[in-house]
């Protein structure tokens, strides 16, 4: 018995693709004894396992390796290669796409939609006007005041800014100063253009601090504890800068009390400081000084430009001096606050008096004017810790000094009221009335003829400075 082991295989140097077929062992002692001869086409490539086709005893025969399976064809067949392509993957994307752009095309729908609606509200708004007396014209040409709506001008045409845009038109630095106080316009430089004005401190000031510090941080400038600057508007340049004793918080430049034609300012401040300033060049028209009515503890705060009550042909000044920074909260030696009225040509204090509570005071005064000509004046009383109330009495009798006459318009028990109130007809009398924020979370509405509250609105855990 001879058995004959094949292996086939495909030769890749061979141009014609001619298979070899390689025989790897033969068993016998003569090569050529038992050779059968085998037909090369019926052998795969790569196939391996014994020829014994020609034996009888085929049993004893066991091939090499298990055949690979193959296809069902004929024997001594090829088999043929079928090539599976893998499945494409954009399938997967096609539903996220079009979610997406069915997303996108929703929004813009709405987006559109939105926008036709505004445009269609807002058409006719550009032209509205108003008159300057209160009174705005509609598209259909009628003029509409205040009165023929109620408290309020209306008008379903107007509506409210949707898009506001800001852009720096000059930025400037101011080193070593801070600044709580109100900006004021005026135009200081007579060129067209309104220009800043404010307060400043210095970050320095207290109490006898020594002139070095002054000499050090601030160039030898005395005092330099606070102040008043003005810019100009065009450019944010430095038009001058007045220096005072301690910080000014408290401005009104509304009259020109020098007569050079540019408004003056009135700055009250901390430690009792107040002055009138020259709104041209910020040189000091007048000082509160050392006069009785003051005591350095005490703050002034945003004086009122009142008729000349002494006959000098200049405006006075009426002003609060209150206030009590160095006792505790609680504390019942806090001072009480005065009403101070000045000389405007001169500072001199006309008449001082104190609050009829004797209270401590945070209050810028006001005045408005009854039916008849009779000018009141509102102040309040009462801190943040301490109760206080809001008071009126006319000018007339503040002037000469009985203050037992003022009226109380309102009282809290608890807290004070420190915050000025706005001023503007609502009743239709042709009286200022009263809008108040307190201290106690409190907005009141105030009729200025009667007193009687008009409407109230609480804001829960709030306090109104």
């Amino acid at each position: 018995m001879s058995s004959t082991v094949i292996f086939a295989r495909n030769s890749n140097n061979n141009n014609n693709n001619a298979e070899q077929k390689t025989s790897l062992l033969r068993t016998g002692s003569d090569s050529s004894y038992g050779a059968d001869d085998y037909d090369q086409d019926c052998y795969s490539d790569e196939d391996v396992f014994v020829d014994e086709c020609n034996e009888d005893n085929a049993s004893l025969s066991k091939p090499l390796m298990h055949a690979r399976s193959r296809s069902r064809v004929r024997p001594c067949s090829r088999s043929k290669v079928t090539t599976r392509r893998p499945p494409c993957r954009c399938r997967y994307l096609v539903r996220p796409i079009c979610c997406f752009l069915l997303l996108v095309s929703t929004l813009s729908t709405l987006m559109v939609l939105v926008l036709y609606m505004v445009g269609s509200f807002s058409g006719d708004s550009d032209n509205l006007k108003k008159n300057g007396k209160g009174s705005w014209q509609s598209t259909s040409g009628q003029w509409s005041s205040a009165s023929d709506y109620g408290y309020l001008p209306f008008d379903k045409n107007v509506i409210g800014c949707s898009n506001v845009e800001v852009e720096d038109v000059w930025v400037v630095g101011l080193p070593k100063l801070t600044t709580e106080s109100a900006i004021r316009l005026v135009d200081v430089n007579s060129d067209g253009e309104l220009d800043i004005i404010f307060g400043f401190g210095t970050g320095v000031d207290g109490k006898n601090i020594p002139e070095v510090v002054c000499k050090i941080y601030f160039n030898n400038t005395f005092p330099c504890f606070g102040g008043v600057m003005a810019l100009e508007g065009r450019t944010g340049k430095e038009l001058w800068r007045h220096y005072s004793n301690h910080e000014v918080y408290g401005l009104n430049c509304n009259s020109d009390l020098n007569g050079d034609n540019v408004p003056d300012c009135l700055a009250g401040g901390r430690a009792g400081v107040f002055q009138v300033i020259s709104g041209r060049d910020g040189t000091l028209i007048w000082d509160f000084g050392h006069q009785k009515a003051k005591n350095g503890i005490m703050n002034l705060y945003t004086a009122q430009f009142i008729r000349d009550l002494d006959g000098d042909g200049v405006l006075d000044v009426l002003a609060v001096h209150g206030g009590d920074p160095l006792q505790q909260p609680n504390s019942v030696y806090r001072l009480p606050g005065r009403i101070v009225i000045f000389s405007g040509k001169a500072g001199n204090v006309l008449r001082w008096v104190g609050v009829p509570d004797k209270r401590e005071s945070y209050y810028s005064p006001q005045v408005y004017m009854l039916p008849g000509g009779t000018e009141m004046v509102i102040f309040g009383t009462g801190g943040e810790t301490h109760p206080g109330s809001l008071w009126r009495i006319s000018l007339s009798d503040l002037y000469a000094g009985k203050i037992e006459r003022a009226q109380k318009i309102y009282g809290d028990d608890s807290k004070g009221v420190m915050t000025p109130p706005v001023l503007l007809d609502l009743t239709g009398d042709g009286v200022e009335d009263i809008v108040v924020p307190l201290f106690n979370s409190t907005v009141l509405a105030i009729d200025g003829l009667t007193m009687a509250v008009l409407w109230n609105y609480s804001f829960p855990s709030s306090e109104s400075y």
